[in-house]
């Protein structure tokens, strides 16, 4: 079935656009993604920007064994005598031209221009803030039925690396494993004050990367209210911190060995 429908203009309430389709809802949506340089899309696009969208009314049904070019001749001439703005750029009853299949003659320096600007507005915060955006609003969402089979056929059989590159991966590997090897061989023969040194001098720097400060020793005055603490602790609690005093220095002791 082929329909003769016609786009309404949701301001004057007019007919603005006479055309024929054998789907409706896929037809409109057409309309609407329209971003050619015609009288049509402009229109529509001038509706959308201020949140509005055209009517699509069918006028007339046309069976598809049924010829529809002299209908849609008849209705956009109809509408014209009555006055309506038509954004119709022909009397009907042709084929809207199709780019399927054409080939874009473009010369270099304009292939150039079009990867510059592309370039050019993938660069500016807007475009990042919308890519980030979009990115957001799929996360958690589930691919689509039947995605991991095609990119599993897609990767079948692509070759990442060459044969050299792997093997020069390897012998790289192989290297740095012989490396970390001599370097704890030499560390075990240095001497137990050579080890003491580069021990601290590690810890020393770790310390400076995580930002944790040198323990310094108690004050006189804290070391007063230390023992004033502690004399009035239960002889339980006594016991148990002087033994952990002394495993803590036992530790400390056999560290420095």
């Amino acid at each position: 079935m082929n329909y003769i429908y016609a786009l309404i203009d949701p301001i004057t309430k007019q007919p603005r656009y006479v055309g024929k389709t054998d789907n409706l809802s896929r037809r409109l949506a057409t309309h609407l993604k329209d971003r050619s340089h015609c009288h049509r899309a402009h229109w529509i696009q001038s509706l959308l920007s201020q949140g509005l969208k055209p009517t699509l009314l069918v006028i007339e049904s046309i069976p598809s064994d049924q010829g529809w070019q002299e209908r849609e001749r008849f209705w956009i001439s109809h509408y014209r005598n009555l006055g309506c703005t038509l954004t119709n750029n022909t009397d009907g009853g042709d084929c809207p031209p199709s780019t399927k299949g054409r080939k874009l003659n473009r010369t270099e320096a304009g292939r150039r221009n079009i990867t510059a600007a592309l370039v050019e507005r993938n660069k500016s915060p807007e475009m990042r803030e919308a890519s980030r955006q979009r990115g957001l609003s799929r996360k958690g969402v589930p691919m689509p039925a039947g995605f991991a089979e095609r990119v599993r056929q897609w990767m079948t059989g692509r070759k990442h690396h060459t044969k050299q590159f792997k093997r020069d991966l390897a012998k790289r590997n192989k290297t740095r494993e012989y490396d970390s090897l001599k370097l704890s061989e030499i560390q075990h023969n240095l001497p137990q004050e050579i080890k003491n040194r580069i021990s601290q001098a590690v810890t020393d720097s770790n310390r400076r990367r995580t930002g944790i400060k040198k323990s310094r020793p108690p004050t006189a005055k804290q070391r007063k209210h230390m023992s004033e603490a502690q004399l009035n602790l239960d002889p339980e609690k006594k016991a148990r911190i002087s033994q952990a005093v002394s495993e803590s220095n036992r530790r400390r002791a056999k560290s420095r060995k």
